[in-house]
């Protein structure tokens, strides 16, 4: 992910099962959730881009 000005706010509602898999797959990755979808989230957008 390039280093640019964030210029948008997202937010979502998950249901709390999607929540606990997202806890756990960031507590793996030693990160915080909002990091781990970030990260998600954009290495798509990059593939699309």
């Amino acid at each position: 992910m390039s280093k640019t000005n964030l210029v948008e706010n997202l937010s979502i509602r998950v249901n709390l099962k999607d929540m606990q898999y997202l806890k756990d797959e960031a507590s793996k990755k030693r990160m915080p959730v909002a990091t781990f979808c970030r990260h998600k989230l954009f290495k798509d957008v990059e593939n699309y881009v």
